[in-house]
């Protein structure tokens, strides 16, 4: 019998709507692998779905800069050295999805707008995190 595990944090702090949010992550994950996904298919499915979690700042949930922006970072790396990565990407709700799709490019990291435009040629959503959707604000 093959043995696996999904480890999933979302930050700091003891938030129980947080744990249970994370821990329903992590069971479709495991659902997903006693069907066959890959381990990288299960890591950015995890993580995708806490940035799709607006109680975490992360992808929609992202907290805003001064200038009421938002600008996202990721990365997956496989066990086999292969790495993908976005950093200060505006409007983009699953930023982990970009840097998975990055993992066999030629060039596999991006940033900001740069970021942004290729993820468009691909099809990648965007998303505007506005004032008010995420609850905590920086001030």
């Amino acid at each position: 019998m093959t043995r696996m595990a999904i480890i999933a944090h979302g930050g700091a702090g003891a938030d129980p709507e947080k744990a249970t949010n994370i821990q329903s992550a992590v069971d479709a994950g495991g659902s997903k692998l006693t069907q066959g996904a890959s381990a990288l298919e299960v890591a950015v499915m995890v993580c995708a779905a806490l940035e799709d979690d607006p109680s975490f700042n992360a992808g929609t949930g992202s907290v805003t800069r001064v200038d009421g922006s938002v600008l996202v970072d990721a990365s997956v790396q496989t066990g086999d050295g292969r790495m993908g990565f976005v950093a200060s990407m505006p409007e983009t709700p699953n930023p982990v999805r970009v840097a998975a799709a990055l993992l066999d490019e030629e060039v596999n990291g991006l940033a900001g707008v740069g970021a942004r435009d290729w993820a468009d040629e691909r099809g990648f959503p965007r998303s505007k995190v506005t004032p008010g959707s995420r609850g905590k604000e920086i001030e």
